[in-house]
């Protein structure tokens, strides 16, 4: 299983590129919602179960964040704060599933906190600076999992980051520049 994981995980990685690269919301929010089924399975086979938890709130995310413009109710202010609340309940299922409370399943809940924040600004620029701090802990995460995927994909997703900030600072002229 913990292959398999890792060749789902591989995929994700390759798909992850096309996140933080576009500067179209919608987009961004559609290649993160793929990305965040392929890390679903990937945790699920790897025995994180927090992370498995978290990617399927992060895709339930995604999906009412893309059709903000469309239903009102999609674009309330609750609607984050739901999603702040969800990503708690992975954790807490975690030290209820193992007995015990520990600190490995915050690192991941408090990523998705940062994602929620950055996926519903409209502001592609807030999404990407955020991303950064989000992926950080995730990173972790996946360090304390032996998770070689996740690793590779969130460092790759902070690059990725990285890139698409300088794009949307360095290569727009400014208004009034021609």
């Amino acid at each position: 299983m913990r292959t398999a994981a890792q060749v789902i995980g591989y995929i994700a990685v390759a798909e992850n590129l096309l996140i933080y690269v576009s500067n179209r919301r919608g987009r961004i929010l559609l290649f993160k919602f793929i990305s965040d089924a392929l890390w679903f399975l990937n945790y699920l086979l790897m025995g994180g179960f927090t992370g498995a938890a978290l990617n399927a709130v992060a895709m339930t995310r995604e999906a009412v964040f893309s059709v903000r413009d469309r239903y009102k109710w999609a674009g309330a202010k609750w609607i984050p704060a739901l999603f702040l609340l969800l990503t708690w309940v992975s954790p807490v299922l975690e030290w209820v599933r193992t007995g015990a409370f520990t600190w490995q399943p915050l690192l991941p809940a408090l990523g998705s906190m940062i994602f929620v924040i950055g996926f519903y600004a409209r502001n592609t620029k807030l999404t990407k600076v955020s991303s950064l701090f989000g992926n950080a802990l995730w990173l972790t995460y996946a360090v304390l999992l032996h998770n070689w995927a996740g690793m590779v994909g969130n460092i790759l997703m902070l690059i990725s980051a990285l890139i698409g900030i300088v794009r949307e600072y360095v290569g727009k002229p400014k208004e009034g520049e021609a």
